[in-house]
């Protein structure tokens, strides 16, 4: 009887003991992601998860000289450029296709004159990354205050170049030439034209363009499709058309693992 009195307890203090560790480890993993979300979200890349360092300054910045060379149409150095960034892209990407990715450009210049005419910043925040996506949402808003739009419609592109290719060690950059033509405009709270005279002129311009991509990327999602992916802090499902934000914890999901993201867009008009 001594025995089984005694023996009964101890069994119990063993397994009050396990749960009372367990009860401060979950309490210790939940007051940790709540520090790493309230204290250190300021630290996540922008646009990025937790598992990747944001881009450097340097990175972000292009050293290909601005137009240089395509303000006279050299087609020879605009050619050996072309031909030399494709062959670095198929090293990394060997199914790399310049005519998709045309198609896929082309798209994307749609969706995002569409964003600037239509104040849609949740578009505009799935094409451009953070710090293109702060100065011309800014840029928008001032518009949106005015009640005017900027349109640019008609768009041609009669040539793209592949400019530059860069890889570090979480992303991959892409510079492109595109000349292109388009009918800009600005419209005022009554949609009457107000800029140029009160004409839709059509320019032909060249667009210097950037792209950011996570490294080891192949994927090109349309401009304007949407996929399911996991929230990298808190697991939930969430779209890729929702602005890279979670709606459950607020986390920045970099859509750079999807899809290439505008870090600088450049023009120089022609007309």
């Amino acid at each position: 009887m001594v025995d089984t009195f005694v023996y009964i307890p101890a069994r119990l203090a063993i397994t009050i003991i396990i749960l009372a560790m367990v009860i401060v480890i979950v309490v210790a993993s939940r007051q940790s992601k709540k520090n790493y979300h309230d204290d250190d979200r300021d630290n996540l890349p922008r646009n990025g998860n937790a598992n990747l360092a944001p881009p450097s300054d340097s990175a972000l910045s292009d050293s290909t000289p601005a137009f240089d060379g395509v303000s006279h149409d050299n087609n020879e150095m605009l050619a050996d450029s072309d031909a030399e960034v494709l062959e670095a892209i198929r090293r990394y990407d060997p199914d790399f296709s310049k005519p998709d990715f045309e198609d896929w450009l082309g798209a994307f210049l749609g969706e995002l004159f569409l964003s600037y005419r239509e104040w849609d910043l949740v578009k505009l925040h799935n094409l451009e990354y953070d710090s293109l996506y702060e100065d011309d949402a800014q840029h928008i808003e001032e518009l949106r205050a005015q009640g005017h739009r900027e349109v640019r419609e008609g768009l041609n592109i009669m040539r793209t170049v592949l400019a530059d290719f860069k890889i570090d060690k979480h992303f991959e950059y892409l510079t492109v030439m595109v000349r292109a033509s388009a009918r800009e405009y600005t419209l005022d709270a009554h949609e009457a034209i107000i800029s140029n005279g009160g004409n839709a002129r059509l320019n032909q311009a060249w667009y210097k363009m950037r792209f950011l991509r996570t490294k080891g990327d192949k994927s090109l999602i349309k401009p304007g499709e949407s996929r399911f992916i996991s929230c990298p802090n808190c697991g939930a499902t969430i779209a890729t058309s929702s602005g890279g934000i979670c709606e459950y914890c607020g986390t920045n999901v970099i859509l750079g693992r999807f899809n290439w993201l505008l870090v600088d867009f450049k023009v120089r008009h022609l007309n």
